[in-house]
């Protein structure tokens, strides 16, 4: 069985002869290129031997294709600086005042910002490693996205205020539109899944009140979307302590959940159960600090919690940090392959 047969029958909740091993390395492979950023991120063909050469060196199963988190946000209009040593930042909104929002537009994939080079990588990387599953993120949820264009701060504040939910609802609607349209380029591209971030919903950012009201519907819209005109699958992400709406992510229709490691992992297990494919959740920070030694151990620890789940696909729970060393990487996913073959767990 390949990697993307492996991933794909966990993705169904098929029980399998090993786990996968996901690495979201975006910054990681940069790093190892020894060049700027910027000049990377800007760049198909970069980031497409970027990820290659990673999984030359660690034979993961998962390659998670992005460019940070604000390639739709650019491609809208947004200001987003390209430092030399980081990813990409949002520097300003994409619009002064909450009627522009009906002059926005939808962009056009394979024209508008970076998103031609983001799908120019998964085509070259999935020319190159047919065999493996490819994940071409779609970049932010509906949530996410509509603070970024409108401004986080002036998007809560609407959302506290209650006065001009008709404008919100129709932005919402309209970046629900835009993910939609960048992930089906990305299937178009060779794409085999595709995974948006709506962290800017989760608890830790906003009243949950407002991720039921405003978050939740818009992620059920976008996935019950995708599923009928294409049916690969999606993830949905939420950084930070998600514990409390676990359960209504699972709802949303995502067909993986990609777990933070704030999560209260038992009490996550039990509502996860075997009803959703999920991804992580290592500690980035751990996974970049810690010895070889700690992250076998914490791998273990992990597998002893979740590793009975048919539908987990063992990796960190968020972005990798660039520093994160080569020989953690592969204590992990060292940790991940004797966990089903006799070296580790069952």
């Amino acid at each position: 069985m390949n990697s993307l047969e492996l991933v794909n029958r966990t993705i169904k909740l098929e029980r399998t002869e090993r786990i996968p091993v996901d690495l979201h390395n975006f910054t990681v492979a940069a790093e190892d290129m020894g060049m700027s950023y910027s000049r990377i991120f800007h760049s198909g063909d970069l980031m497409a031997e970027a990820q290659v050469r990673q999984w030359e060196k660690y034979g993961h199963d998962m390659l998670l294709l992005e460019n940070g988190t604000a390639a739709l946000a650019e491609a809208m209009g947004c200001d987003v600086v390209y430092p030399d040593d980081n990813p990409p930042r949002l520097k300003g909104p994409g619009i002064r005042k909450l009627s522009d929002i009906y002059s926005l537009p939808v962009p056009d994939p394979t024209e508008d910002g970076t998103l031609p080079e983001l799908l120019k990588a998964t085509s070259l990387v999935k020319e190159e490693l047919d065999e493996q599953f490819v994940m071409g993120r779609g970049d932010q949820g509906p949530f996410s996205l509509a603070s970024m264009v409108l401004g986080m701060e002036r998007f809560l504040m609407e959302l506290s205020k209650g006065e001009n939910l008709r404008e919100i609802n129709d932005l919402l609607d309209h970046c629900t539109e835009v993910i939609k349209t960048y992930i089906e380029a990305q299937f178009d591209a060779g794409a085999d899944g595709s995974s948006i971030g709506d962290s800017i919903a989760g608890p830790d950012v906003c009243n949950p009140r407002h991720y039921y009201e405003f978050g939740l519907p818009y992620e059920k819209k976008l996935f019950s979307s995708l599923q009928k005109s294409r049916g690969h699958p999606v993830s949905l992400h939420i950084c930070g302590d998600a514990t409390d709406i676990v359960g209504d992510m699972i709802d949303t229709g995502a067909d993986i959940l990609e777990l933070d490691y704030k999560i209260d992992m038992k009490k996550v297990r039990r509502l996860v159960d075997n009803r959703v494919s999920f991804l992580g959740p290592l500690d980035p920070v751990l996974f970049s600090k810690g010895t070889p030694d700690e992250i076998y151990d914490r791998t273990v620890e992990l597998l002893s919690i979740w590793g009975d789940h048919d539908g987990m696909i063992f990796g960190p729970g968020c972005a990798m940090n660039a520093n994160t060393p080569g020989e953690n990487i592969k204590a992990m996913i060292g940790a991940v392959r004797d966990y089903r073959t006799g070296g580790g767990g069952e």
